[in-house]
């Protein structure tokens, strides 16, 4: 060995060994301390400075103090810290040696990853090189390198900084062999090459750890995956019994730890307990309850009879707790498989009561069905006969009431013509009554015969124009309209033409029309033609700023005979909105009614966009 090794062998630092707190252990230990030296022995030798090689937490690994000139300045900065506690030492930030060559060097290398050459504060260079294993930091390691300086100057600084003596300093620097740049170079790629190796030194032995681990963890997997195995063999296994299958599962139970030799097991369901042969309760257990829909139904417990080192769960493994609980979710599902063939074999047998139950139900209820199927066809019958004789009724009263009423109105008429100038005042009120009530008859036998024909006429559909429909309805109230001067407005966006019977949508306007100067009032002013639509209807519309209605009476005015309380005294049936109503249903729509904002109503009638024509031959 070289003169600088042994003085550094004859070299004691007072403060003792670094390497003693070193808690990180990955760098020492991996690769020891003997290989360690030999390793900075290649660049120290070149050198005859001082290296260091730390762990990745700042942990010392080695160090080596070859030069006199650093021997003096590191025991210096260490007197400085005044303790005698290393560990408070090199937290102190007095160890100046220590703080260069740690935070300012190998500290950075460790977080760039890269070669750190700094100028210490001893007045030398230091040189860090980061040691990697897989691309990651595990430590560093530097050296010293260059001349003490001559300078009285800088030597007078580093006296001061170090309390030093000058003299001493002085000696020490021209003591020193300088190095030229070559050994230099060649001492810094001997560096990089030691962290190279240190770093593969690294990895082969985590490469071996993990190899080792795996292969361990592998086997107790082996172990593990038999135990399920087994269990779930003793599961199928036909005729065996619930009890020859607990006991088989216990048996299983020890094989699978990761001591079997000392492991005994024990299962305990509602009351029944089975264990291995050598089971003994001990201070070493691992267990799990076995809980299903909230309820416990027993346990699992697992005991070694011997103690060993604390692991994870004392001294069980994570795994084993794993596996414990994989056991327990088998037990829990062969309970509930249990559980759910009793409620099924108890379901069935309530079902099989149910079901013959049922069954004389049914067929009390089909006698009865049959005999209400009848009872309704017999109702049915007697309606559709009924319903026949009441049109012919209907059309017997249109008949018989219309005829005598025409007959009374040409004759009243006649006697206002003829005699109205010899008759008294009373006379022509009596005949302008009769004249009245006459076409009064005439109108109600009309609107009768009208309603009846509109449930019993099919619908003729067609293309037809709803402006040529408004025009018509406009011309044929246009007197009426202008005695009144009442403004007739109309919607301007009306679609080209929809898909309607042109008679029936006449019937309608004509009949909402006619409700509003009926029942719109002295102060009547608009009647509105109006149209909407949506994605499955087209909407028209009749809208006045008359009186209004009150909304109690909205649904009850397209009743048969329904009218306004406040109507009495105006003339009409009451049959025309209840023929707009069925109008609209026959569309495949619906007929209501609205307030508007600020007086009137609007009568809003839906047409269905996909109408059907149901008659045969063109006709009605």
């Amino acid at each position: 060995m070289s003169d600088q090794l042994q003085s550094e062998k004859k070299y004691n630092p007072s403060y003792g060994d670094l390497t003693e707190l070193n808690t990180c252990r990955m760098i020492l230990d991996t690769v020891g301390e003997s290989t360690l030296k030999e390793i900075a022995k290649n660049y120290l030798e070149l050198m005859e400075t001082s290296g260091a090689i730390y762990e990745v937490n700042g942990d010392y690994a080695l160090g080596i103090f070859s030069s006199g000139w650093c021997q003096c300045l590191n025991s210096a900065s260490r007197e400085l810290c005044n303790t005698d506690d290393n560990i408070a030492a090199l937290n102190s930030g007095k160890w100046i040696c220590h703080d260069c060559c740690w935070n300012e060097a190998s500290l950075e290398s460790i977080k760039t990853k890269e070669p750190v050459d700094i100028e210490c504060k001893g007045g030398i260079h230091l040189y860090a090189v980061p040691i990697l294993a897989d691309g990651k930091a595990f430590g560093s390691m530097n050296m010293g390198y260059g001349d003490p300086p001559s300078d009285p100057e800088k030597l007078l600084e580093i006296s001061k900084r170090f309390q030093v003596d000058f003299d001493e300093l002085s000696r020490l620097a021209n003591e020193y062999v300088s190095r030229p740049p070559q050994i230099i170079s060649a001492a810094k790629s001997q560096l990089i090459t030691s962290a190279k190796l240190i770093g593969q030194i690294i990895e082969r032995q985590q490469v071996g750890e993990a190899l080792r681990k795996t292969t361990y963890d592998l086997g107790e997997r082996v172990k593990e995956l038999d135990c399920l195995y087994g269990i779930s063999k003793l599961i199928e296994k036909e005729n065996i019994t619930t009890e020859e299958m607990l006991q088989g599962i216990v048996d299983l139970i020890p094989a699978s730890w990761q001591y079997p030799e000392i492991t005994c097991a024990l299962i305990k369901l509602d009351d029944q307990t089975y264990k291995t042969d050598n089971f003994t309760k001990t201070e070493w257990i691992q267990s799990q309850e076995i809980i299903v829909s909230g309820k416990k139904y027993g346990v699992v417990e697992i005991y070694y009879l011997e103690e060993k080192p604390e692991i994870a769960e004392g001294p069980f493994l994570n795994q084993e707790r794993d596996l414990i609980n994989a056991i327990v979710e088998k037990l829990e599902h062969i309970i509930e498989q249990k559980r759910a063939r009793e409620a099924l074999r108890k379901a069935h047998d309530e079902l099989e009561v149910r079901v013959e139950e049922r069954t004389k139900e049914l067929a009390t209820q089909n006698v009865n069905l049959h005999a209400e199927i009848r009872e309704r066809r017999k109702a049915e019958e007697e309606l559709r006969k009924s319903e026949e004789k009441i049109k012919l009724f209907a059309y017997s009263v249109a008949h018989d009431l219309k005829n005598p009423a025409i007959t009374s109105y040409g004759l009243a008429r006649r006697l206002v013509k003829k005699y109205g100038e010899i008759l008294t005042e009373n006379g022509r009120s009596s005949c302008g009554q009769i004249l009245r009530s006459s076409e009064q008859i005439v109108s109600l036998t009309d609107k009768i015969y009208t309603y009846i024909t509109t449930k019993e006429n099919l619908l003729i559909i067609e293309q037809i124009s709803l402006k040529e429909v408004f025009k018509t309805i406009q011309e044929e109230f246009s007197t009426q309209l202008k005695i009144r001067s009442i403004t007739w407005k109309e919607a301007e966006n009306l679609p080209k033409t929809i898909e309607a019977d042109r008679v029936a949508i006449l019937r309608i306007l004509r009949n909402l029309v006619d409700n509003a100067l009926k029942y719109g009032g002295d102060n009547l002013n608009i009647i509105e033609a109006g149209y909407k639509e949506t994605d499955d209807f087209h909407i028209i519309s009749i809208a006045d700023d008359g009186i209004g209605l009150d909304k109690e009476d909205f649904k009850k005015i397209f009743g048969i005979f329904k009218r306004k309380e406040s109507s009495r005294d105006v003339m009409g049936a009451g049959l025309g909105l209840a023929i707009v109503k069925e109008i609209a249903e026959l569309h495949k729509g619906t007929v209501w009614v609205e307030c508007r904002s600020k007086r009137g109503i609007i009568f809003y009638v839906s047409i269905s966009k996909f109408l059907q024509n149901n008659y045969d031959d063109g006709k009605r």
